[in-house]
C-alpha cells in the first residue's frame, strides 16, 4: 500500500500554503519549485484542492492560491479525499457486498479495523500539527531543511 503521487503533492501543496499563508496567494511555479512538484503537475493538484474547498485560486497578476481554511481545521484526511476520493484499503471495506466472502471471511474484520484506524489517524491530523509540532522548534521543519533555511 502506498499513497498516491497526487495525494503526496496535494499535502505538500497545502503545507506550503499553511506556511506562506500571511504571504498572500502564492504562484504555482513557487510551490512548484520549493516543493520539488512538477509545474505540470502543481495545477490539477490546486484545481481538485480548489474543487473541494480547500484551496481559493486568486486569478490576476498577483495571483495565485491560498488556503480557503485555517490549517488547524484541515485535515490530512480532507486533503487526500480531495484528490483521491475516500480512502479505501479494499473494496468489501469500502463497499459491503463488493466481495462474495464479506459475511464469513475471517480477514473482513481486520481490514475493517485497520480502515477505521487510519481514517481516524488522517481526520485527527491537521495541518497545522504537521507544520507546528507541538513541543518542536518555532521554525516549522520544512523551513529548516530547505535549502539556504
Amino acid at each position: 500500500m502506498q499513497i498516491t503521487q497526487t495525494a503526496d503533492y496535494a499535502v505538500r501543496t497545502v503545507v506550503y500554503l499553511a506556511l506562506h499563508r500571511k504571504d498572500g496567494p502564492v504562484a504555482a511555479a513557487n510551490i512548484a519549485r520549493e516543493m520539488t512538484i512538477p509545474v505540470d503537475y502543481i495545477s490539477k493538484v490546486v484545481q481538485a484542492l480548489s474543487r473541494a474547498g480547500l484551496v481559493e485560486s486568486v486569478p490576476g497578476r498577483n495571483g495565485g492560491a491560498r488556503l480557503a481554511r485555517d490549517p488547524a481545521e484541515l485535515s490530512m484526511l480532507e486533503i487526500v479525499e480531495a484528490v483521491d476520493g475516500p480512502v479505501a484499503l479494499t473494496r468489501c471495506v469500502t463497499r459491503p457486498g463488493a466481495c462474495p466472502r464479506d459475511s464469513y471471511c475471517i480477514v473482513h474484520d481486520f481490514w475493517k479495523s485497520t480502515q477505521k484506524g487510519l481514517v481516524s489517524v488522517l481526520s485527527g491530523t491537521k495541518i497545522s500539527d504537521i507544520c507546528w509540532p507541538k513541543g518542536a522548534d518555532a521554525v516549522p521543519r520544512a523551513r529548516q531543511d530547505a535549502p539556504g533555511g
